[in-house]
């Protein structure tokens, strides 16, 4: 049979009948919305009504609630006697409605607000001269009328035929201003309509009486170039629109959909209807036009079923489609309400009927998820397996993966004579990307077990070429590696390791087989991280596998790592060093290698002028070495240039367990145990690090002299004393109280020291001898001056006065301070010389001052003390008040007490009178 013989048959077999539809009748019997109308439109979960009165034409809106008293509906009456309303048309996706009146002169298209008490949104007129289109139905039998309004989803645009051939399209706002749009066609239109398609683009639609055409709205709001679909016409109202933007045509029984793509499909009902309607993507409505039983059908072409049936078709007056029912209004104005059923309930039915292909067709109609049609395909397995068709029980299976639980499948053929079926079904979770480490694992055995040895090869090149084209893989890589090592791919396990960088996999599969030299080669090409945490595993085994060619290379690499680095990325090119302190642990057994490479860590780094990169433990291990293995001046030198960064604690240790002499004296030196090196010190180095380190510690030449005398080393005894006394170190006393105590004191000894002491007093006498004779000659020249201020005459030599700068002429007043000025200048207080009398004043204000504080000192003491008067306090403080003791300077409240002016109590008040009444002479003029 051909393919256009098949597709022939399909379309005219017969129609399996449902009924999936729930049929009420005279619906709405105690609402009377129906029950006066002229025109009516559904949408946006609303019905609009147009009636005529004599007061003008009136707009009415129910929202399908029933009511006993339905005089409150929303309704609105246009004050025009002389208009009709001829058709209302309901936006499907916003709050608008679009009516249609004819006026005396002409027709009003006006737009109106649902949600907004009929508020008016705009308004187009249009003269009837201008349209020579019938607009107004004839009523006419046998002749057809094309509806000459259609509108946009949201009512953004509306469509009106100027004459039979011409359709203009207005755009919001709906004015004067509003854009025009008129598109010309050669024959004469019978439908048109706006929708919106799956890219949301705005598609006209256009079927004539020889074709069907559509066109595309540009952004600049013109129209694209007209396309033409078919060469066959449609008759007037035997065409619609799909909720997702198709077209469908009725041709006789033939029923077509067409897109804007240019895609169509077909199929054949039974019967001719007079009336069509699309119910959302899924459903045909139609009524036929023979008067028979059942002539309302709903026809679900994808399923070729018809869903639901009514009587009474004949009857219809008009056929609405509204929440999520089919409306019917008959010819007496009841209601026929058709409402879809819960397709949960029919899908089980069908089930249960065994119908599956209808139940999945139904549930993807209905959009009902892909988790009921998985159990849909559940259900139709587990009907397979147990009429034993096992292979359709699968393929039925794997259209459940990712919805149903694959133990369930998995446990229903876990038996070894289903292991065929099973790994068809582990295979396509493994597709899908769902397959887990136990799913991995048992795929695997499947395939051992049935020696399919092509498909684990098969496996594994895929595998590797996901990986080399940098594709995540579909299954759980550890464990597809631990079971392909498990049944022998050793080999395969390592490339898939490998390949998508199990690092901790390949490493211990390798060291598995003591292959360190593969482990050496793969962490050259990895990053800084990776590499160093394989080192801290595998590093000390490694090393201890090479020979000592090898060794020498996997040296030069860690060097190389600390001094230059690896890669920090995998995808990137800048480097990382590595930290020496993290695999010294790799020369744990191989302290000599170690050596070699600090050593030449540490030069690398010296000629690099980088030594502050080099760690504390890194100084502290070299210096360690160094010494453990007798390298005396090396341990030195390194000591030297650590500059301190090392553990001296770890390295005392060290020291004394080597009982490395050299060692302790650095480190001792470097802590400033000087104490410690004189113990340590030889008795003829004695002398020499006292004399090295004496200004740092005193103590050492008293521990010196200890350990000489009782030594009785003369020699060396007699050096350090000569030093002692060349650096005036120790007092003598101190040091004929060390020797007598160990019963080595000689004069013979000491003389030098003595020498030294008594050359130091002598020193010092003439000192004084010459201060004091100094301090005499300064008294006695203060005595001369006093007695020249006292008994002597003053002789002025100023010539000139110190105000004005002038010759000094009589009148003039001369004073002490040296200052002359003439009379005229001094101003009213002739008593004070005026350049030196701000700080005259500064003098007695201070010495008031001072009177006050002795006077307040001298006071009785009411402070609580033994102390009987308050300056007392100062010279002996009593702290019972103080948990700690305060430490008094009791020499400088001595000092501070004899610089005081008042010593008396009994003088003070007179002495003080007398400084006060002269700061007042100061700052009364």
């Amino acid at each position: 049979m051909s393919s256009a013989q098949a597709n022939d048959s399909q379309q005219t077999r017969s129609w399996t009948t449902y009924q999936f539809f729930n049929t009420q009748l005279d619906a709405y019997e105690s609402s009377n919305a129906f029950q006066n109308w002229d025109c009516c439109d559904s949408g946006h979960g609303l019905i609009v009504f147009g009636s005529n009165s004599p007061e003008g034409p009136m707009l009415t809106i129910f929202d399908g609630q029933k009511s006993e008293s339905e005089s409150d509906l929303p309704s609105t009456t246009i004050k025009e006697p002389n208009w009709r309303v001829e058709q209302v048309r309901a936006a499907s996706y916003a709050g608008l409605v679009l009516a249609f009146f004819t006026t005396p002169t002409g027709y009003v298209f006006t737009i109106y607000s649902t949600t907004d008490n009929f508020a008016q949104q705009g308004q187009i007129t249009l003269k009837k001269e201008t349209v020579t289109a019938s607009l107004v139905p004839t009523n006419q039998p046998n002749v057809p009328f094309v509806n000459p309004v259609s509108i946009s989803p949201k009512l953004k645009r509306f469509a009106v035929l100027l004459n039979p051939n011409v359709i203009r399209i207005y755009e919001q706002p709906y004015s004067k201003k509003s854009k025009i749009v008129d598109i010309d066609f050669e024959e004469p239109i019978t439908n048109h309509f706006q929708v919106s398609n799956f890219q949301l683009q705005r598609v006209l639609f256009v079927t004539t009486e020889n074709g069907v055409y559509f066109t595309i709205r540009q952004a600049n709001g013109g129209y694209q170039e007209k396309f033409k679909l078919s060469n066959d016409g449609v008759k007037p109202d035997f065409a619609s629109t799909t909720t997702d933007g198709r077209l469908v045509c009725l041709r006789d029984t033939k029923v077509t959909l067409y897109t804007d793509s240019g895609q169509t499909s077909s199929f054949e009902i039974e019967e001719e209807v007079r009336m069509i309607k699309w119910m959302k993507n899924s459903y045909l409505i139609g009524i036929l036009a023979a008067e028979k039983t059942a002539n309302v059908r709903i026809y679900n072409p994808e399923t070729h079923a018809i869903f639901g049936r009514c009587s009474e078709g004949h009857r219809v007056r008009k056929l609405l489609i509204e929440w999520n029912s089919v409306i019917l209004i008959l010819d007496d104005n009841s209601v026929t309400k058709m409402t879809e059923a819960d397709m949960h309930e029919k899908i089980q039915q069908l089930i249960k009927n065994e119908q599956f292909d209808v139940a999945l067709v139904v549930a993807s109609s209905q959009q009902m998820g892909q988790s009921v049609i998985s159990e849909i395909h559940r259900q139709r397995g587990d009907s397979c397996q147990e009429k034993r068709q096992f292979q359709e029980a699968i393929n039925e299976y794997k259209m459940t993966i990712g919805f149903l639980e694959p133990s369930y499948v998995i446990t229903r053929f876990i038996d070894p004579q289903h292991a065929e079926y099973l790994v068809d079904y582990l295979e396509e979770l493994y597709r899908k990307g769902k397959v887990t480490k136990e799913h991995t694992t048992l795929l695997f055995n499947c395939y051992t077990k049935l020696r399919k040895t092509h498909k684990l090869q098969d496996f594994i090149s895929t595998c590797l070429k996901d990986a080399q084209e940098k594709r995540d893989p579909k299954f759980n890589l550890e464990t597809a590696v631990q079971v392909l090592c498990l049944a022998g791919f050793n080999a395969e396990a390592l490339a898939i390791a490998k390949a998508f960088h199990m690092h901790d996999y390949y490493t211990r599969m390798l060291s598995e087989t003591s292959d360190y030299l593969k482990i050496l080669g793969y962490i050259r090409d990895v990053e800084t991280n990776v590499a160093l945490k394989i080192l801290k595993v595998y590093g000390n085994d490694m090393m201890m596998s090479f020979n000592p060619s090898n060794r020498i290379g996997f040296r030069n690499y860690l060097l190389e790592a600390c001094l230059v680095g690896l890669r920090k990325r995998p995808d990137s090119e800048e480097k990382l060093k590595m930290n020496p302190d993290d695999i010294m642990r790799v020369f744990l057994n191989f302290p000599n290698e170690l050596f070699q490479f600090l050593k030449e860590y540490v030069e690398r780094n010296r000629t690099a002028n980088t030594l502050d990169l080099v760690s504390k433990i890194v100084w502290t291990t070299i210096i360690e070495l160094s010494v453990s293995m007798g390298y005396e001046e090396e341990a030195t030198n390194y000591f030297q240039m650590a500059n301190g960064n090392f553990d001296s604690e770890q390295l005392l240790l060290i020291f004394k367990a080597e009982k490395c002499r050299y060692g302790l004296m650095l480190l001792y030196e470097h802590l400033k145990y000087y104490q410690e090196i004189i113990r340590l010190a030889t008795y003829d180095e004695i002398t020499m690090f006292c004399e090295k380190f004496g200004e740092f510690d005193e103590n050492i030449y008293r521990l010196g002299l200890v350990k000489l005398a009782l030594r009785k080393d003369r020699n060396n005894l007699a050096k350090l004393v000569q030093l002692i006394a060349d650096k005036n170190a120790l007092p003598l006393l101190a040091v004929q109280q060390i020797l007598r105590k160990y019963n080595f004191v000689t004069f013979g000894i000491l003389k030098p020291l003595a020498k030294r002491t008594f050359a130091d007093r002598q020193k010092h006498i003439l000192e004084l001898q010459a201060k004091y004779n100094e301090i005499e000659a300064d008294v006695s020249n203060e005595e001369d001056q006093t007695n020249a201020l006292t008994y002597d005459h003053f002789i002025a030599k100023q010539t000139r006065c110190s105000g004005c700068h002038q010759a000094i002429d009589l009148p003039a007043k001369h004073f002490l301070c040296g200052h002359s000025f003439h009379l005229r200048c001094l101003g009213d207080d002739l008593t004070k010389c005026a350049v030196c009398k701000e700080m005259q004043e500064k003098i007695v204000l201070t010495k008031v001052e001072s009177f006050k504080t002795s006077s307040k000192y001298l006071e009785m003491n009411s402070s609580g003390s033994n102390n009987l008067y308050q300056i007392l306090d100062l010279i002996d403080p009593e702290n019972n008040y103080e948990e700690t003791p305060v430490v008094v300077d009791q020499f400088s409240n001595l000092s501070a007490l004899l610089q005081w002016d008042l010593m008396n109590p009994d003088d003070d008040g007179e002495k003080l009178q007398k400084a006060t009444e002269l700061h007042k002479q100061y700052t009364t003029h």
